[in-house]
C-alpha cells in the first residue's frame, strides 16, 4: 500500500536478491536465516519458501505486522518464522550472549532510524560494529550474508569494506554492485541502491 512519504509497501530493488536467497537456503535443510531491518518481509517470505527457519526483525511494529500478513497471504501462515519488533543492534547483541547462530544473515540498514524504545540508529556510527557482530553470529558452516544500502556516499566498494570482518572470520568470496530496475519500455535502468553479497566457499 502507498505510504504518505512515497513507499509502496516493499522495496522492488530487492527482487534481484530474492530468488538468489531462496535458491541458497534450498541447499540446506532447516537453514537458519536472520533478516535485520526486515521491513515488510520480502526476504523473509522467500527464505521461508525455500524451507528456512526465519527470524524477522524490524524496529517498527507496523512493518512486522505487515510482514506477517504478507507471509500469511503467501501461504506461509504456519511457516517457522519468528516475528520480532526490536532494535536490530540490541537483538544481535542479545543473540550473541545467548550463543545463537545463523547460517544466513540479511541486512538492509537505513541511514537513520529509531528503535521501539527510543534507541537511535546512525549508519556511520553503528554499521561497522554491527557487521563485526554479524561475523560472530554466523554458524560454523555459514551460507551467506547480504548487505544492501541506499545511503548517499555508501558505494558498493564501501559495503565490501564493511563486509570485511565476515570474510576475515569465514573466508569465502564476495560480489558487489548496483541494484537496478529495468524499464520494460526502454533500455534505461533505475538505480535502486548498492549491495554486497558474501558467500561461503562451496569447496570448504
Amino acid at each position: 500500500h502507498l505510504a504518505p512519504f512515497g513507499h509502496v509497501g516493499f522495496f522492488a530493488d530487492q527482487q534481484m536478491h530474492w530468488t538468489w536467497l531462496r535458491s541458497l537456503v534450498e541447499t540446506r535443510t532447516d537453514a537458519r536465516v536472520l533478516n535485520l531491518f526486515a521491513y515488510t518481509g520480502g526476504s523473509s517470505v522467500m527464505a521461508a519458501l525455500g524451507g528456512a527457519h526465519v527470524t524477522h526483525v524490524d524496529a517498527a511494529k507496523s512493518s512486522v505486522n505487515g510482514a506477517r500478513r504478507n507471509a500469511e497471504r503467501s501461504g506461509l501462515g504456519d511457516a517457522p518464522i519468528r516475528w520480532i519488533a526490536e532494535d536490530a543492534m540490541q537483538y544481535v547483541e542479545r543473540e550473541l550472549r545467548r550463543g545463537s547462530k545463523y547460517d544466513v544473515i540479511v541486512l538492509d540498514p537505513p541511514t537513520f532510524g529509531r528503535g521501539p524504545k527510543g534507541q537511535t540508529w546512525k549508519i556511520e556510527r553503528d554499521l561497522p560494529a554491527l557487521m563485526q557482530a554479524v561475523a560472530e553470529l554466523l554458524s560454523e558452516d555459514p551460507i551467506a550474508v547480504l548487505l544492501t544500502g541506499h545511503t548517499p556516499g555508501y558505494s558498493a566498494a564501501v559495503l565490501r569494506n564493511l563486509m570485511h570482518p565476515v570474510g576475515l572470520a569465514h573466508g569465502g568470496r564476495m560480489e558487489s554492485g548496483d541494484m537496478v530496475q529495468e524499464a520494460t519500455a526502454s533500455t534505461h535502468v533505475l538505480p535502486g541502491g548498492v549491495y554486497c553479497r558474501w558467500m561461503a566457499d562451496p569447496t570448504g
